[in-house]
Parts: structure tokens; sequence; C-alpha cells
């Protein structure tokens, strides 16, 4: 399982070099070897800069050129280099140098006085390097150690290039075949001998390998090269190896043959999801829909007519007044075409160029402008037509420049043309003449005057912005022009979208059953049918995804791979990054299928497939999901990527051995957050390895040591206080996830308030990075169930000593939301709870009062609601809490103090209620199987012993049908009446069916008819 973090390649420094091209060669990490042109090998040194001296010449810069600001700008000789243009590529070569420096010239000497070196490469030794180099005619060994010392030099013609293999064997390449040569140790005489001090050398050939003619080969080693043959669309690749001395030519790859009369896909226009154009090697296009192209079935609507060249690049314009969608394309016979996006009607065709069109740059539609209504259509060699789109003329033509175009800056008089050379063109479009050719630093001036709009030609400005995007690029092979490019995450998000709402009418119901055709034509086109028979019948019957005809590869960085097989196991083995996206794809497109009711089941059995079962299907060849590639698409992913990618990550982890954990966790713990310096903090590489290491923390914490464990626990604590973390998300996940661990080596309860705070943040607004509301609430829930001990006395403290009046709020909240969500994590706390709550309310604390009174009151509204054992009685102001042990504690909340405790009851009382008056309390005990009658209203007797409970004053029966039932007058243990009762089976039930299925109905102030389940009970107070 590869660590690799990514796949982005930076530049690091360029260079001049006085070199021979074919001889330059870094075989070494830290030296570069080349011939000069006057045949003397140079040595040099690749050695990193030190920061001091890179900001120290950083800052001669910026004085540099805060001076030559204040300086007054000449205007330029245009026929002549001027000195700010010097200093300007100067000040680019500094700055490409960037962390690495070549070292001085070292001079090993001339390799050859006669021929000239057609190319040389280096092996590293141990005390330095050895060369092979050849001429037209020979073939020249060196050893370089301090000095350069000739091995050998043999007649050897017909050289295309010779490489190393192995440290003492090299591989000459000539047109038909391969050789092999190892370098022979010798004595005076000619003789094989390792023995002597003084080594002569001669090779000595140790196979051939037939090759035949070819166009490109890899020594992957001495005995094993890869050769490719024909053309690159219609060739072959061979492997050529030796075994027992003979030569062996094996083919691991043909290209499928082709009909060179069948025209074939040169370029895909997507102006929507379902409407696709495809330009055609013959000059023709078509229209089809996704679902038909992945079906493989024929386009419904073709071009009138075509251009007499391959379609190599289709973008769209619109007309300025109709606002009609015009499709310009471009052939790489140089000719342009418009058609009607919605016919495809052809309506101006011109021959143009010499290039192939590559960009087209719809102009903006400013009144009065010269060029308004105007496209600019960019050639390959940086010739612009300016072609006028309501009118479909051709208005003039741009010359192009030997350098590269790089951009095109607008004004509605002027155009500046950027160039790669760091030179600039100014063009007057009113009097279409050049106005000024500039250098680098006066074009900047210019552009910082502002009023200027900046098209940079890295991207196809007339293209639709879909997550469906076409390849058109007259550079790119015919293979890639027929590849379309599905930004997943995009259109799932969007999908999803649609699927959610409400239909309200058939339009709208149609768009969602397309949404719903495109996600399953999707899917068919990323599972691998035959792994599994029966995960292949739901797939096509259940979720109807039918059979595809297209191949799915991935795109990264500007880079595209496809992977073609018919081998359903084959996308599996290929690498753990590539299992990784595919099962990414697969899982985020079943997900957002599952939206879907009568979806829901099937999808969640193909996802479980996918992400547990394939092992045992594919077999050992078998590559798991890359990890660290399942968590850098957790962080930059959106929510439905971080679900899928989650699901995979847990479901490879639970497959790891300990022996692997342990190696991955060791790979990455030393980039832990916490580790790290401040700067350091946030990089991508820190939360990746938090997110790895906190995860399989979680799942395998037994295999880590204390220090690491508490290393992750404090890198969690410190992504989670600070507001300005990009990656608190990912510390609230992580407490979701293992708080059961983290919570020994760190502080607890702070991390609680953490997120009692985030939970309840009064930003409303889609969650975000900054305002990650939803996964504290969730995160919450979670702690609340597995910690609940920890969780209650954190909230039942802050209730009561919060430390802001801010944070009691936030506090209140949270046990709001847990009533309405988990109701079951606070029963067994509730008395304390309540208790809180009601000292939140005392009448001495105004400001503190004033501050929770909606809350507070919102609390106790909800937990009367929502659970029996509690009830308020309004014109009192009095509030009874059942407990489990079988009490009933009486609260004034005008005062904000307990009354008395009722203690009528030795088990769980189920249910308690006030009368209508107030002066009654009923509580039932299902365990007891009893109900209890109380007198609780004011007497004149309270008065003289305030805080007592009321003196019941009741001596006798109370009766239900058939039964006895009795009463005693003693305050506070013996209740006012007692009702027994039999309900038989019907009392059994769990706390959550007391919720629903035991109620009171008062139909007077002393007339009640209690329900318990079926049965019901009427009873006189």
């Amino acid at each position: 399982m590869s660590p690799a973090l990514s796949d982005r390649l930076a530049e690091l420094a360029q260079w001049p070099l006085d070199a021979q091209a074919d001889t330059v060669d870094r075989h070494s990490a830290a030296r570069l070897h080349y011939l000069r042109h006057d045949g003397q090998l140079v040595v040099r040194e690749i050695r990193a800069r030190e920061p001091a001296a890179a900001k120290q010449e950083d800052d001669e810069d910026a004085r540099s050129a805060s001076i030559r600001l204040f300086n007054p700008l000449d205007l330029p000789n245009l026929f002549k280099r001027t000195k700010a243009s010097d200093n300007h590529t100067s000040d680019e070569h500094r700055q490409a140098e960037g962390r690495v420096e070549l070292g001085e010239e070292v001079l090993a000497g001339a390799l050859t006085s006669e021929g000239t070196i057609c190319g040389m490469s280096t092996e590293d030794t141990v005390q330095g390097f050895r060369i092979v180099a050849w001429t037209s005619e020979k073939l020249l060994v060196f050893e370089y150690a301090c000095e350069l010392k000739q091995l050998y030099a043999v007649d050897f013609r017909d050289v295309q290039s010779v490489r190393w293999a192995e440290h003492d064997r090299y591989v000459v390449e000539t047109e038909e075949q391969f050789e092999v040569y190892r370098l022979q140790a010798v004595d005076a005489d000619g003789n094989a001998d390792s023995s002597v001090a003084q080594h002569n050398f001669q090779p000595q050939l140790v196979h051939r390998l037939s090759a035949g003619p070819h166009s490109a080969s890899c020594i992957s080693s001495s005995s094993e090269i890869l050769i490719t043959s024909g053309h690159p669309e219609e060739g072959s690749l061979h492997v050529l190896s030796s075994a027992n001395g003979k030569s062996k030519k094996k083919q691991l790859w043909l290209a499928p043959p082709t009909d060179s009369h069948t025209p074939t896909v040169s370029a895909v226009l997507a102006l929507e999801v379902d409407n696709i154009v495809r330009g055609y090697t013959d000059g023709h296009l078509c229209r089809t829909t996704l679902h038909d192209l992945c079906r493989g079935a024929p386009p419904k609507v073709s071009a009138s007519a075509a251009l007499p060249g391959r379609i190599a690049g289709l973008h769209v314009v619109r007309h300025p007044r109709t606002q009609e969608q015009l499709i310009i394309g471009g052939a790489d016979d140089g000719s342009v075409a418009l058609w009607s996006a919605d016919t495809l009607t052809l309506r101006a065709r011109w021959t143009l160029f010499l290039t192939p069109l590559t960009y087209v740059v719809q102009l903006p539609d400013v009144k009065g402008a010269p060029l308004r209504g105007c496209a600019l259509c960019v050639a390959a060699d940086g010739t612009i037509a300016v072609v006028a789109v309501d009118s479909l003329q051709m208005v003039y033509m741009i010359p192009g420049a030997i350098a590269e175009l790089r951009a095109i800056c607008w004004q509605p008089s002027s155009m500046m043309l950027l160039y790669a050379d760091q030179r600039a063109r100014v063009w007057d479009t009113a009097t279409r003449e050049l106005w000024r050719a500039v250098g680098h630093d006066k074009a900047q001036e210019m552009l910082q005057q502002g009023g200027w709009t900046e098209f940079p030609l890295k991207e196809n400005q007339c293209v639709p912005d879909l997550p469906l995007q076409g390849t058109t690029h007259p550079s790119a092979s015919s293979d890639m022009n027929a590849v379309l490019h599905l930004d997943l995450q995009r259109f799932v998000a969007e999908s999803s979208t649609v699927a959610k709402a409400i239909s309200t009418n058939r339009a709208q119901t149609q768009t969602i059953l397309a949404t719903m055709d495109r996600l399953r034509v999707l899917m068919g086109a990323l599972v691998t049918p035959g792994l599994n028979e029966a995960i292949d019948a739901i797939c096509a019957r259940r979720l109807g995804a039918s059979s595809s005809g297209v191949h799915a590869g991935f795109s990264s960085n500007g880079c595209t791979a496809l992977y073609t097989s018919d081998n359903a196991r084959a996308p599996w083995c290929i690498s753990p990054a590539v299992s990784a996206h595919r099962a990414l794809a697969i899982v985020v497109i079943l997900r957002a299928l599952s939206v879907f009711e009568e979806y829901a089941d099937s999808t969640n059995t193909v996802i479980t497939f996918y992400a547990a079962a394939l092992p045992a299907c594919v077999g050992q060849a078998y590559r798991s999901p890359s990890l660290p590639f399942l968590a850098q698409r957790w962080l930059e992913g959106s929510q439905e990527v971080r679900h899928a990618a989650r699901v995979l990550f847990d479901a490879s982890a639970v497959r790891m051995t300990d022996d692997e954990a342990g190696v991955l966790v060791e790979h990455w713990q030393h980039q832990l957050p916490c580790l790290q310096p401040p700067a350091e903090q946030e990089a991508a590489s820190s939360a990746m390895a938090l997110f790895i290491c906190g995860y399989l923390g979680a799942e395998k914490y037994t295999l880590m040591s204390t220090h690491v464990l508490t290393d992750i626990s404090k890198s969690i604590a410190l992504y989670l206080h600070d507001e300005h973390s990009t990656h608190r998300v990912l510390a609230i996940e992580l407490c979701s996830h293992g708080f059961h661990v983290w919570q020994h080596y760190v502080d607890a309860m702070e991390v609680l308030r953490a997120l009692f705070l985030l939970a309840t943040s009064s930003k409303k607004d889609a969650i975000s990075v900054q305002n990650p509301g939803a996964q504290a609430r969730a995160a919450l829930l979670a702690i609340a169930a597995a910690a609940t001990p920890l969780f209650m006395t954190t909230l039942s403290l802050d209730v009561l000593s919060p430390a802001s009046a801010e944070h009691r709020r936030s506090v209140m909240q949270v046990v709001a939301f847990l009533i309405r969500k988990r109701p079951l994590v606070l029963y067994p706390s509730l008395p304390r709870l309540m208790e809180a709550v009601v000292k939140s309310l005392d009448p001495n604390s105004t400001a503190s009062r004033d501050a929770v009174l909606d809350t507070a009151t919102e609390i106790i509204r909800q937990v009367v609601k929502t659970f029996p054992t509690v009830d308020f009685h309004g014109g009192t102001q009095r509030l009874a809490v059942g407990t489990s042990e079988g009490a009933v504690v009486m609260y004034d909340l005008k005062t904000a103090i307990r009354l008395y405790v009722l203690e009528g009851h030795k088990k769980r009382i189920a249910a308690c209620s006030f009368s209508p008056d107030g002066r009654r309390l009923l509580t039932l005990s299902l365990e007891e199987s009893t109900v209890l009658v109380w007198k609780v209203g004011s007497s004149f007797a309270s008065f003289f012993n305030p805080g007592a409970p009321p003196r019941q004053g009741h001596s006798g029966w109370g009766a239900l049908p058939g039964q006895g039932g009795w009463g005693t007058g003693h305050a506070g243990s013996e209740p006012f009446k007692t009702f027994p009762f039999n309900v038989g089976n019907e009392a059994e039930m769990t706390v959550t069916e007391t919720f629903e299925y035991v109620k009171f109905e008062w139909t007077g102030d002393r007339n009640v008819r209690v329900k318990i389940r079926q049965s019901v009970l009427t009873l006189s107070t």
C-alpha cells in the first residue's frame, strides 16, 4: 500500500546549459553530467539552496522592483530588446531557480578527439560513475573517480542508443536488435581475472534480443525490454526476454484493427448532459445523448454539411441578439465553420488558417465597441480570425508570432496579446493596426491601470460549464478526443438536489426521472458485471443498469488514464489507487440512487458488495483501495464523496492485518499536526496523517502506543479549538468516531464544550468548514450514546455554572436538541438535568434568568411533551419529575427551588400527571402495578411549614371495580389514595414504549382515565 500523498508535479528549477542535448544525463539525484559543445565532460552538483540566501535574494529583488516603480517609463524601441526586458529575463531566471541550484562546473576532460559524440549514459559506482558514449563508428566506456579514465573503446556502427541496465551491464540498441554487454575484468594478457588490483576491462556479450523494427523501447533490466512497433494508434506492445540463451518476443498488447474508411470520433462537445455533439474524422457532426452514447446506439441527428478535414475542435458561442447557440468547429486543414446548435445546420464556412483551430473567445457585448458581437478564433500558431457572430462574417485576421500565444486581454478600443517569450502586442481594434509591441513589465503596467478583461488560453473559454466535458484539442490523439470527462462530485451533487425536490408539475417529474435514468446509465458504465451473479441480477433487474459499451478511466491534474479489458476482475487488479477511484465512483453513484425509495435496499446491497466482498470474488490479484487516496478524497470532497470515502475506508481498514495497520500508522504518525511547526499544521499532509491515524486508532487502538494515541488526541483538540482551521470538520468527525479513546488523553470536558458551541452556532447558512454545525450535532449524539455519564456531567455542570451566559444558552439548546433526537440518552439523567434547568431560572440572578428564560421554557415544554415521567402545571408553576427509584421531586419554578420529594413508590415511575386544577398529582408504576394519588395543592398549613409536602389528610379506601384500595395521611411517604391494578401482559413494556402507550386523560378535576396500551382505568381522585 503506497503512502504517496499526491501525483502533482511542481517545477523546482530550470537552467540554461552549454551542452549537447543528447549528452545531458542525471543518473544520480546529486549530480548532472553533460558534454559541452567543445567536447569537454562537465560534472555539476545539484544541491538545495540555502533558505537565508534565497530570502536575501528575494528581498533584493523586491527593493529593486520598488525602485523601478518610481522611475519614469521610457517608450521602448520596438525593434530593439529593451533593458527592462533583460532585467525581467534575469528576474525570471532567478525566480525559476527556486529551491535547488547547480554547483560550479567541474571539467573532467574530453571523451574523444575523433568524431562527434552522438550520446552518452551514466551509471553510479561506489567512488564515482561510469560513462558509456558512442560516436558514429565507436563505442567508448569511461570511469570517473576524481579523474576521467577510459576503460576501453570498440568499433560499433549503427548505434541508436546505449543505456545502462545494471551496475556492470549496458544495452546497445540497434535498428533490429538489442545487445547486452557486461564489463569483464581481465589481466594484462586479456584473460578474465577479477583478483588483480588494477583492473582492465573488456566488453563481454551476454546475449542478443531480436526485436525487429520498433519505434520505442523501455529497458526494465538486462533480460527484459519493452518495445512498441507500428503507428501509435495501430501498433503493438512486446516484451523481449532471454531464457537459456534464447531470445523470446512476447506480444503484450495489440491495437484493435480499424477500418481506415470508417470515420471515427475526433472531437466531443457537451451542450447539456443529454445533448452531446460529436465531430468525426470525415468532417461531419452528429448529436447524441448520454444514454445512447453508453449503449452504443447510432446518433439521432447529423449535420447537413461537413468540413473537408478531421474535426479538431468544437466550441459554442451565442448570437448577441437572438441568444441562439452556434457551434464553431475547426478542421485539421485550417477550415472553420459555424453550425446551428439546435438543428446542426451549416451557417457559414471559411478556410482561414494553416494550422487547426484551438481556442475561441467571445468578446463581451459592450455598446459602441468596435468588436461588439465578435468572436476570436485562435489557431495553433497564434493566428487570430475575428468573426462577427451576428452577421456570420469574417472581419479580419491578426497574424501570429514565433512564440506561443498565452492570453488575450481586451478593452473596448484595444486588444493586448501576451506571448510565452514575455512580450506583448497591443492592437487598435478600431483602426485594426498594431499600435506597439512591449515587454512584460510595460504590459503588466498597462493591465494594472484597469479596464482590461483577460482571457487566458489555458482552457477553452467557449465551452458550456457542465459536469460533463469533452476533449477538443488538435494535439490530442483521436482516442483522447473521443473521451468525455465527468466531474462526478459536481454531477452527483446536482443530481441529488434534483432527486430530493418535491415534484409539483409534469415537467419537474420528467426532470427527476431523467436524473434517475442518467444515474443508472453511469452506474452501468462503472460496475464490473461477471463477479457475482446475484449482484449482476440486482443491478440489471432491480436497479435497471443496462450493460455499457464505454470504458471508464480516471483524470487527475490534466492527465487521463483509460483501462480497457473484457475481464471483470482486471479493473480491480491494477493498483490500490485505481481500485479506490473506481470503488469510490460506484459508491457515490449508488448513494445518489438510494434517494429514490424503490432503490434504497438494492443500492445498499450493491454498496456492501463493492466495499467488502470484492477480495473474495477477485482473488489474490485484488488490489485493496489505497487508504491515503481515500483520505485525500475525504478532505477535498463534498458530503456525498466524504460518506462514500468513509464507507470504503472503514471496509478496507477492517480487512487490514495488525501488521499492515502498524506499518501504515508508523509511516504517517510523524506528520500529525501537533508535531508540526505552526506554519505546517494546516498542510494537507498533516490533515491526511490525522485522518489515517485517527480512524485506524479508533478501531485498532490496542495496537498503538500511548504516545501515538496522545499525539492523535492532541491533534484533534488542536483542530477543534482553532476557529480558523480548515480541517475542523475532520476533528469533529474523529470525535464522533473515537471519543471513547481520545477522552483519556485530552481534557474531554473542554472538547465537549467546544462541540456544544459549534452545534449551536448562530450561522444557519450552508454548511462549510467554517460552520460545521450539522457535523457537531451528529458528533454530540454519538458521544452522548457512547459516554453518557461524562456527557451528562458536563451538560449539568455547564447549565449550573457556565463560563458565560452565551455558553449556558448553547448548552441548553443542546439539551433541547437531544430531547428531540435522542430522548433515551437523557432518560437516566433526567432528574439531575431538570434540577439544573430549574436552578438556571433563579430569580435572584436576573441577567442570567433573562438570557436563558426562553430556552429553559422550551426545554421544559419538550421534556413534558416527550417524557411521561415529567409534568408541569402552568397555573401553580409546579414541575413534577419522576425518578427511576420511585420518588417524585416537586419544583416551584417561580422561586426555582425544590419544594419536596414524594416517596410512595419503591420501583421506577412510568408516568405522572397533574389534575387540571393542580391540586392532585397521579403517579404510575408499571413494575408495582400501582397508581398513587397525591395532594399537592397549597393549603393553610403550608404557610407554617414551607418546603414540606402537603398533608394528605385522608385515611380510606380507593377502589377500582373488583379491587381494593387504601390511603393514609402521612405526608411525603404515604399517598392520599392508592389504586392497585392488574392489566396482565400489557404492563410489560420498555421505556421507549411507555412514551407512547401510557397516557392520562383528565375528564374533570377529580376524574381521570389511565390508558395502558388497550386497557383503560377510570379513577376518581
